[in-house]
């Protein structure tokens, strides 16, 4: 039954039964005016009189309505009808001598007292939805008309009872269906809506907010062309039309929410019928995106479609006050695997895990109070799989008074799972950061530290509570701390994160920390606050610089070593030589200079004493070479010039080793940038060692390749003067070591050519066959690519 139709017929019947007690009120009235005149004017004709109480008295015995006599000074009940004495549940005779109070609940009394006082001196008065008690003390419902009336010559009230329970009873069933109608309205996931013929909004349910952004007191009352896209309009139209037809459509629309963005929409029509005509249209506008989204990407499975189309429809439960099961809707089912005819009539509680059930109780309890209340508990499926779910409840009222519950549950099983993965994440990633050895902070654009871990607390002397919240200035002398800050803005401003290290001062001891900012972002993407961690290295850089100290030491000695060595082989190879041609050459100047020599073989011999002192000259240049500036100059360098000039000075001792030396491709190099004073060690450790490896009896060679790749050149160092051996290998590079006979190597060349490789950011590997070569390959990067 439509709700209207049955609002529309009770209030006719109301209407009806009003008019027809007023009329019997008027017509009993006029009667007893009649008969006082009648008794007064003619009090003789006593006939007319008894023949006016026959009539009453059978319009009293055969009315429909229950109808008594009370005597208006004591109350008491004279004379009752039939009708009346069925009401309550009594013959007539057991009707007589009752008085009000004992037909009427004790908590009515003094209301009605009151109206018998004031019935005294008026004519009469009508009580609607009366309360009544019968012989039984059950209650039912009655309109009442009462009225003062004379016979037989005594004054009496007159009471007119019709039951109007059946009314009473369908009022409150349209009560609770308009409650239950209300609560679904404002549960539902979906949009209830109503129009009226003309296509003015005359309702719609709050779900209109969740869904596309609009207040529902904005949409009611306007056109619903307002709020549809134009060409979405023939559809609804045509929906519309058939709805007014009486007919119920469904079809497919494109909305557009508040901001714009675009929802796919299943909207129903159907009629409205007020008092057997259609007043407008009604209808359900859900809300399918996703679900057109899940069939895009899953058409080829129609059964899969459906589980997850059903499997994220809200399941809606409506309950008793003792909390047992009203109606289920067929998502239950899904959820949960019981069949709604199963569910029906058992607690809720039933299906709750047993841990939850008191926690669900004390909600529903407020519910019964009169609050609503969302909370979230875990279900127990058929199957015994755990459920977890949110749900929200509200108290279902009638005649003021809560009648039930209403929920709407949701699943939220898999955002559980993964909530609960995330907090596993973060709480691996704090233990994690307090346990890192960095100190690791987080510090926003003031400067102000958000976030400090354990180990960074501990080496500012406390704990993390004591220094989160205050600045770097707080923390640092200024001086570090405008410095940190500058990195710090400079990353938040880029977004792009740095790394450096640096001299800090913390607790007054200045220590070196390797500090890399990178930036952290909310939610929105933007750069929110630095991301600080650092590391502390003032030991490794300790002993970082006094291992530079140190090969700089051995750079030097390896130097002298070399030119001692070089200069050895020149005295011992030149002097004995240079002194013979010295001492001849002034020997025969000498003789000479008595005879009759041409001019011109004395100018020659003395050119000759010139070119002595050139070679010895050279041997100076050795003695040069051992001499360096104090520091490094850093500058291009062209890898021929210096190979060449390394060259030179070593031919002598390449050709008594048998040793040929040889260049290829290094005139089509680019100039690198390093110290030239270090290329000229790599290039005469790496040429000497060729040259010492050979055994002088039969010929080798050594020759310098040059390669030229994007961003790098490679120098590639290969000689055939018989390789090392594989046990030597991995301690080439190791300072001292050296299969040289004593006092014949200080062991230094491979670690120098090593550091210099690495100071210059190139890298180096070599390869060896023993027995027959090694070869050296070294890149190094070209500034500029």
């Amino acid at each position: 039954m439509r709700l209207d139709t049955v609002e529309s017929g009770m209030q006719d019947r109301e209407k009806t039964n009003t008019e027809l007690l007023a009329e019997i009120a008027r017509l009993r009235q006029r009667l007893a005016v009649l008969e006082r005149k009648e008794a007064a004017v003619r009090p003789g004709e006593a006939v007319h009189s008894q023949e006016s109480d026959h009539r009453f008295r059978a319009m009293f015995d055969n009315a429909v309505d229950g109808m008594v006599l009370a005597d208006m000074q004591t109350w008491t009940f004279q004379e009752a009808n039939e009708a009346f004495a069925r009401m309550l549940g009594l013959t007539r005779e057991e009707v007589k001598g009752l008085r009000i109070q004992d037909i009427r609940p004790a908590e009515d009394m003094p209301h009605i007292r009151k109206k018998l006082a004031e019935q005294v001196n008026r004519k009469s008065s009508l009580s609607a939805n009366a309360r009544m008690k019968r012989r039984d003390g059950s209650i039912f419902f009655a309109d009442i008309n009462s009225m003062p009336i004379w016979l037989d010559g005594r004054q009496f009230l007159l009471g007119i009872f019709r039951d109007v329970t059946d009314r009473i009873e369908a009022q409150r069933e349209l009560e609770e269906i308009r409650t239950r109608y209300r609560g679904l309205m404002e549960n539902m996931s979906d949009i209830i809506y109503t129009t009226d013929r003309h296509g003015t909004m005359t309702s719609i349910s709050q779900a209109a907010k969740r869904l596309l952004g609009f207040d529902r007191e904005a949409i009611r009352g306007t056109h619903y062309r307002q709020w549809v896209p134009e060409d979405q309009l023939p559809k609804l139209e045509t929906a519309r039309q058939a709805a007014l037809n009486g007919e119920r459509m469904i079809v497919e629309v494109v909305l557009k929410d508040k901001n714009g963005d675009e929802h796919q929409m299943e909207i129903s029509a159907s009629p409205i019928v007020t008092q057997g005509e259609v007043s407008g249209t009604q209808g359900i506008i859900r809300d399918i995106t996703q679900r057109r989204q899940v069939e895009t990407a899953l058409r080829d499975s129609e059964a899969k479609y459906r589980d997850l189309v059903e499997g994220i429809m809200d399941v809606i439960v409506s309950l008793d006050r003792d909390g047992c099961v009203r109606w289920v809707n067929h998502v239950f089912t899904d959820v949960l695997g019981y069949e709604s005819n199963k569910a029906v009539g058992r607690p809720l509680s039933d299906f709750v895990l047993e841990d939850g059930r008191r926690g669900v109780q004390v909600q529903f309890e407020r519910v019964l109070e009169g609050e609503s209340v969302r909370s979230g508990t875990v279900l127990m499926a058929r199957d015994g799989a755990l459920v977890h779910v949110e749900y929200s409840a509200a108290p279902v009222t009638k005649d003021g008074r809560v009648t039930g519950i209403q929920c709407v549950v949701w699943d939220v099983t898999e955002r559980k799972r993964l909530e609960c993965k995330l907090r596993e994440s973060e709480e691996r990633y704090r233990t994690l950061v307090e346990n890192a050895g960095e100190a690791i902070a987080t510090v926003d654009r003031g400067g102000v530290f958000r976030f400090m871990n354990a180990t960074a607390a501990r080496r500012l002397g406390g704990t993390p509570d004591a220094f989160v919240g205050k600045t770097m200035w707080d923390l640092f002398p200024a001086e570090i701390a405008d410095r940190q800050m500058a990195q710090i803005r400079k990353v938040l401003e880029t977004g792009q994160g740095c790394n450096s290290i640096a001299l800090s001062q913390v607790l007054g001891e200045k220590r070196w920390y390797n500090t890399t900012v990178e930036p952290l972002r909310d939610s929105t993407g933007a750069v929110a606050s630095g991301l600080v961690i650092a590391r502390d290295i003032h030991e490794f850089k300790m002993a970082q610089e006094e291992l530079d100290a140190y090969r700089e030491r051995m750079i030097r000695t390896e130097q002298l070593a070399s030119l001692g060595t070089l200069s050895a082989t020149l005295a011992h190879e030149l002097t004995q030589p240079l002194t013979v041609l010295r001492l001849s050459i002034q020997n025969s100047l000498k003789d000479l200079e008595r005879t009759s020599c041409p001019a011109r073989v004395l100018e020659d011999l003395k050119d000759s004493l010139v070119e002595v002192s050139s070679v010895t000259a050279i041997a100076e240049r050795f003695r040069n070479f051992a001499r360096r500036s104090a520091e490094k100059i850093t500058t291009k360098v062209a890898v021929r010039n210096v190979a060449e000039r390394v060259l030179d000075l070593l031919a002598e001792s390449a050709r008594r080793s048998k040793v040929a030396l040889r260049t290829e491709g290094l005139d089509t190099l680019p100039e690198i940038c390093m110290a030239e004073k270090d290329l000229e060690q790599l290039v005469f450790a790496l040429v000497q060692n060729a040259i010492q490896a050979a055994d002088g009896q039969k010929a080798s060679h050594f020759q310098i390749t040059g390669i030229r790749h994007e961003g790098y050149v490679e120098l590639q160092f290969a000689d055939d003067c018989g390789g090392i051996a594989a046990e030597d290998l991995p301690r080439v590079f190791e300072p001292f070591f050296t299969t040289k006979p004593p006092g014949e190597g200080t062991g230094l060349g491979l670690c120098i050519v090593q550091r210099v490789v690495a100071d210059a950011h190139g890298q180096l590997q070599v390869k060896t066959d023993f027995g027959h070569g090694a070869t050296f390959i070294i890149t190094l990067p070209v500034p500029g690519d």
